[in-house]
């Protein structure tokens, strides 16, 4: 009996050494700080997964996630990536620092979605991919040995994308990246329902911003409109008030009508300058033109009038 205890604490201790020795890397060679991974084997070089989101080992070097039922490239015990157990495929470009998803292409092909949403387009990116089956299942912790072909075209829809991995361009760089949205999947084998429909294009979601942002910019425009109408409505109103404020000040009469300052100029009285007796009368004289001469006339003025009465002249 202490023998059996000895051999199964030696195996145990034995089995926890080597998880601890055993170091997984990306193809770049660097240590993963996104992810716990762990080897899938306990063989010399062993593809890794991450055992906290349920992974399935598959013998092709995969990793198989069932919880959003999809295969991604994952790490591999061998720093160099040089031992067959690693899956030599997706190790490139900015996937050589991250795990990188498979994008199925029809049938067995498949391409690396770091090269793009369309890298199947390309004839230059497409590979084949073997079936795989699963040697160790960290959901259910025990190892399987059935059948297990990854997920052909008509399985997983070919425009599914990370659920929270962002990749710009055809360059596949991701940021925060999360095997929880690949689109490249490994149907179970113990179980044929069909997978879920995959998700909506980005291409919709884009749609959906640019008329989000549009009915924006509408009502931002409207709410302008509207202030300026008021603003000039109040500004008309204050001017029309002042203009009718003088003419409300005045009361009314009895009679019915309005009673308006009188905006005539007082009567001013001119002072009128005293007169002086007009001087008497002197008749005026002529010069005498150059060449004439005056002649004496013998007519002499009457001396009364027709009437009789003495006609004076005035002095």
């Amino acid at each position: 009996m202490r023998f059996q205890i000895l051999s199964f604490s030696s195996a145990i201790f034995g089995l926890l050494a080597h998880r601890v020795g055993a170091s997984c890397y990306y193809p770049d060679g660097t240590f993963p700080t996104d992810y716990s991974y762990e080897p899938c084997t306990g063989d010399q070089y062993s593809s890794c997964c991450i055992p906290s989101e349920g992974d399935q080992c598959l013998s092709n070097g995969l990793c198989y996630y069932t919880g959003g039922q999809y295969a991604f490239r994952g790490a591999c015990t061998d720093k160099t990536w040089q031992a067959s157990q690693c899956f030599q495929h997706c190790k490139s470009g900015d996937a050589a620092s991250s795990w990188d998803e498979l994008v199925s292409c029809g049938g067995t092909k498949y391409c690396c979605y770091s090269d793009g949403e369309t890298c199947c387009n390309n004839d230059a990116n497409v590979f084949e991919v073997s079936s795989g089956t699963v040697v160790n299942d960290f959901a259910m912790s025990t190892a399987a040995t059935t059948g297990l072909p990854i997920a052909s075209a008509t399985d997983v829809g070919a425009g599914a994308q990370p659920t929270s991995s962002t990749y710009t361009s055809h360059t596949g760089t991701k940021q925060s990246p999360n095997p929880s949205g690949s689109n490249a999947a490994a149907s179970t084998a113990t179980s044929t329902a069909p997978l879920p429909p995959p998700p909506e294009p980005a291409k919709q979601t884009s749609h959906v911003a640019i008329i989000a942002g549009a009915a924006a910019a509408v009502i931002i425009v409207i709410i302008a409109v509207g202030l300026a109408w008021f603003c000039a409505r109040r500004r008309y109103n204050k001017r029309t008030q002042a203009v009718a404020a003088p003419a409300n000040s005045y009361p009314m009469t009895s009679d019915g009508f309005q009673r308006l300052p009188d905006k005539s100029p007082r009567p001013v009285e001119v002072p009128v300058p005293h007169s002086t007796p007009a001087p008497p009368y002197q008749p005026p004289t002529y010069p005498t033109p150059p060449g004439v001469v005056e002649m004496e006339s013998p007519y002499a003025p009457p001396q009364h009038n027709q009437w009789g009465h003495p006609v004076h002249e005035a002095p």
